[in-house]
C-alpha cells in the first residue's frame, strides 16, 4: 500500500494506492434546454469546474452552473467561483439547447450516506436504478419536509402527496430537512 499526502489546490489531500486497478466509468448526462438539476455518480478525473463544461461551452451551450451553496460558474462572462466540482452536492445547469455532458471517473457506491443539514440542498441521486420518491427518502420520512424535481414535480410526505416520477440517475433533487439527518438510498428491490 501506498499513501501520498500533498498541499493541493483545496487543501490537503491524500491518495491511496492499495495495488487494485480503479475502474473508471462513463456517465453521460442527457441536458435540455433551459434549467437542469444534475447529479453524477462518477468522481470526475478532475475537479475543475472549468475543464468539465469544457465541452459544453465549446458548442456555446451553457449559460450557467450553479453549485447549491448559490456560487456560479458563468463562461461568457469568464466568471467562476465554485472552488472544485464536489460530488456530493447536486448543481443547476442553464441550457441554451438539448445538449450532453460526459464524465469519467471512479464509481460512486450508490448507498453512499449523505449528511443533510438542517434547511434545504440539491441531493444528487446515485443508484443507477429508478427509485419512487417515497420509497427513496422512507428512511428520513420523519425530518422530510419536501422533495421537488427540476420541472417543480413535488413530494410532500405530510400529505402523502406526490405528482413526481421515480428518481433517476443523472439527477439531483432539492431536499428540505427539519433537523440534520443521514440519508442513504435503498438498494433496488429483487
Amino acid at each position: 500500500a501506498i499513501l501520498e499526502i500533498g498541499v493541493g489546490e483545496h487543501g490537503i489531500q491524500s491518495r491511496w494506492q492499495v495495488g487494485v486497478e480503479v475502474e473508471i466509468v462513463e456517465q453521460v448526462i442527457e441536458l435540455h434546454e433551459g434549467w437542469n438539476l444534475i447529479g453524477v455518480r462518477v468522481i470526475p478525473e478532475t475537479d475543475d469546474i472549468r475543464e468539465i463544461f469544457a465541452p459544453l461551452v465549446e458548442r456555446d451551450n451553457l449559460l450557467l452552473v450553479k453549485d447549491g451553496s448559490g456560487r456560479f460558474f458563468a463562461p461568457g462572462f469568464d466568471y467562476n467561483n465554485i472552488p472544485y466540482w464536489n460530488p456530493s452536492g447536486g448543481y443547476k445547469v442553464l441550457m441554451r439547447g438539448d445538449d450532453e455532458l460526459t464524465l469519467r471517473g471512479r464509481l460512486i457506491d450508490a448507498q453512499m450516506t449523505f449528511h443533510l443539514r438542517r434547511g434545504w440542498q440539491i441531493v444528487p441521486y446515485y443508484p443507477d436504478y429508478p427509485l419512487p420518491v417515497r420509497r427513496a427518502f422512507m428512511l428520513v420520512i420523519d425530518q422530510l419536509q419536501l422533495v421537488k424535481d427540476e420541472r417543480g414535480n413535488f413530494y410532500l410526505p405530510e400529505y402523502d402527496y406526490s405528482n413526481m416520477d421515480d428518481l433517476q440517475s443523472g439527477q439531483s433533487y432539492h431536499v428540505g430537512v427539519r433537523e440534520h439527518v443521514q440519508l442513504v438510498f435503498p438498494p433496488a428491490e429483487e
